[in-house]
């Protein structure tokens, strides 16, 4: 007898469903996250040195007090919202699971590609205190390691860190890019509009 997963196209519409869920939930979380952060969000290590705790807390201040990145957590809530949501369709197998899922994908497409910018803004607009406190940051590491402190970078730090964010953010537009190819598939939209199984 066949499992409910032999009919042609529910696997790729559970992995579909699965990997939504997950990139909506994390990126909830983390948009709740950036919205309660507050300037004492940072508690310093006790074996953290002074000058390290006081970098840690201005960055948390910094981060804290702009308001751009504040309304940035409200995009994220909205486009992770709009995956969970697309999820919850594909796993019931609603006719509307594939508009859905188009719709979170290019509000998640946007979301993403705005926030390449948004990092790249975010540090040339405080870059001189931004490289600052992180160059704080790296010494202070290198003192609890025992190490001497690193030799000053000839790339603004500030820049160095909004591009590993943009790194990631790259690696989610190619995630992004598997879901829409696997919405485009055929047997998925054949198991979703219940033409099988």
């Amino acid at each position: 007898m066949a499992g409910p997963l032999s009919v042609r196209g529910a696997k790729a519409t559970l992995l579909i469903s699965l990997t939504m869920s997950v990139l909506g939930f994390t990126g909830a979380a983390n948009g709740l996250a950036v919205l309660r952060m507050e300037p004492a969000y940072v508690q310093a290590d006790p074996g953290v040195p002074e000058d390290g705790a006081a970098a840690a807390a201005e960055l948390a201040t910094l981060l804290a007090r702009s308001p751009l990145l504040k309304g940035w957590a409200v995009a994220n809530l909205l486009s992770s919202a709009l995956l969970v949501v697309a999820s919850f369709t594909f796993t019931a197998r609603r006719r509307t699971a594939l508009w859905w899922g188009k719709q979170a994908l290019l509000a998640s497409v946007a979301f993403t590609a705005g926030s390449i910018a948004l990092y790249f803004w975010f540090a040339s607009a405080n870059d001189p205190g931004l490289s600052e406190l992180l160059a704080r940051l790296a010494n202070a590491e290198a003192e609890m390691r025992g190490q001497p402190p690193p030799p000053p970078s000839e790339v603004a730090p500030s820049l160095v860190i909004a591009s590993m964010f943009s790194c990631g953010s790259g690696l989610l537009l190619g995630v992004y890019a598997l879901l829409a190819r696997g919405l485009r598939s055929e047997d998925v939209r054949a198991f979703v509009m219940r033409e099988t199984g």
